[in-house]
């Protein structure tokens, strides 16, 4: 069975049919502790929703069917076929738009029904902010890094909701269908649905998905009008999660903030930049 692409995590990537059912197969020979970790986090995510009668109605995890762990490591899922949010954009179906937005929303209340609320210790994210910092190597930044450090200082003991979270909660690990299938699982630094609270605004201020696609194949003036709209909706709906304001900001700039040391396209770079600026001005 051979790889037909890698994907944006450097996963190499296979679809197969074995006994006429299609199987979705991840693999990898150097990175073999992330992508078990994101194999877990799956499984974990696909016994959580499957036993929960609402949350089944709405999404769909993909059933972890085998695993191998000679050379490398690789897992297998059920293949699931459906629209992107860029199709739905494209269609013109406005609709659905705002039954997916009610639906992400539900889904990070219900990430929050299992948190436990401990206080902010902004030394972990000083760290992270210095880590980062260092990976970004300068470029004009001081004065936005050190404007994050006091952030972070002031939201100490603060109440952050801790437990679960999918990780990298944007539109590009949906498949949109009778429901919202749920891909690409991420561990993170810390396990708080304000990590997928941010990642959808990193989604929505960046059009990530439209940017990860091919240019060219989506109508750019539908796009824009879509993920404004989309904009729009998430921020109504945010104010009324039970989540600190100023934490919520404050995970929505380092989410943004956390991509700048990958990033090799200059203007991704400075569209980040000038975002976080935005944010925290």
């Amino acid at each position: 069975m051979k790889p037909v692409l890698v994907g944006h995590s450097g996963f190499d990537l296979c679809v197969s049919k074995d006994n006429g059912v299609y199987l979705f197969t991840k693999s990898t020979v150097k990175d073999s502790v992330r992508l078990k970790a994101q194999c877990m986090k799956q499984k974990k995510f696909h016994r959580m929703i499957s036993s929960h009668s609402m949350m089944n109605l709405l999404f769909r995890i993909p059933c972890v069917v085998s695993e191998s762990d000679g050379k490398g490591y690789s897992f297998s899922m059920e293949y699931v076929h459906g629209d992107s949010i860029l199709g739905l954009i494209e269609h013109g179906k406005i609709d659905s738009l705002d039954y997916i937005v009610e639906c992400l929303v539900s889904f990070v209340r219900w990430e929050l029904s299992f948190c436990k609320r401990v206080p902010f210790d902004s030394s972990v994210f000083i760290d992270k902010i210095n880590s980062i910092e260092g990976g970004v190597g300068g470029k004009g930044l001081k004065s936005f890094f050190n404007r994050l450090r006091v952030m972070a200082s002031e939201l100490d003991g603060v109440w952050l909701p801790m437990g679960l979270c999918h990780g990298d909660f944007t539109f590009s690990n949906m498949i949109f269908g009778a429901r919202i299938t749920l891909i690409d699982f991420l561990d993170s630094f810390v396990e708080s649905p304000l990590n997928d609270m941010g990642k959808l605004c990193q989604e929505v201020d960046l059009y990530w998905s439209l940017r990860m696609s091919p240019s060219g194949v989506f109508d750019e003036a539908k796009m824009i009008v879509g993920y404004e709209y989309l904009r729009g909706r998430l921020s109504d709906e945010f104010r009324f999660v039970d989540v600190d304001s100023g934490l919520f900001l404050f995970f929505r700039v380092l989410t943004l903030t956390r991509i700048l040391p990958y990033c090799k396209d200059e203007l991704l770079f400075d569209d980040i930049k000038k975002c976080c600026l935005e944010l925290i001005k």
